[in-house]
């Protein structure tokens, strides 16, 4: 069970939501993406670089927790949002890759990003995608999703505080 304050509810219900999508559209097609991100190891690298920015700037420079918070909420918003918009479960494969690479590496770094707020649960979702050990520090990324995955589900129950300190529990 994860505990958190009403406002980071919604992030983590997002969180969760993009995990389960982003498992069942790349699953089919994981081999492909591999070759695309082997040939695209500069984006990742790119992207990489500037999130590990934003962290030292609102995390070390800043000491700005809100805003660490809310580049993670656009980020994850903007991937739910893409996913929905795009659809490349409806486009030929070479069209699905070139949408979903993109997609995975951010998604990748919004892993390792909360991965300090929920760290126990980064680290079991993060195996349904075959990354045995997530760090902004990494040279590559690969999926390896077993044939054999079934559905997880990303949080059965989040407990949230509420502002006159009673703890709630909420079914996801």
């Amino acid at each position: 069970m994860i505990v958190l304050n009403f406002s980071e509810k919604g992030v983590i219900k997002s969180f969760g939501n993009l995990f389960q999508r982003l498992l069942k559209v790349t699953k089919p097609i994981q081999n492909e993406l591999n070759k695309w991100f082997e040939l695209n190891k500069c984006l990742f690298e790119s992207e990489q670089k500037k999130c590990l920015d934003l962290v030292e700037k609102f995390l070390i420079w800043e000491g700005n927790f809100n805003l660490y918070f809310e580049y993670l909420n656009n980020l994850i918003s903007k991937l739910n949002k893409d996913l929905t918009e795009k659809k490349p479960w409806t486009l030929e494969l070479d069209n699905q890759v070139d949408i979903l690479g993109p997609i995975i590496i951010d998604y990748y770094l919004v892993m390792c990003l909360m991965y300090p707020i929920i760290p126990s649960k980064v680290l079991e979702l993060s195996k349904y995608f075959g990354w045995e050990k997530i760090s902004l520090c990494s040279k590559e990324i690969e999926l390896n999703i077993p044939n054999d995955t079934t559905k997880p589900i990303a949080f059965e129950y989040i407990k949230i505080n509420t502002n006159d300190n009673k703890q709630t529990k909420l079914k996801k």
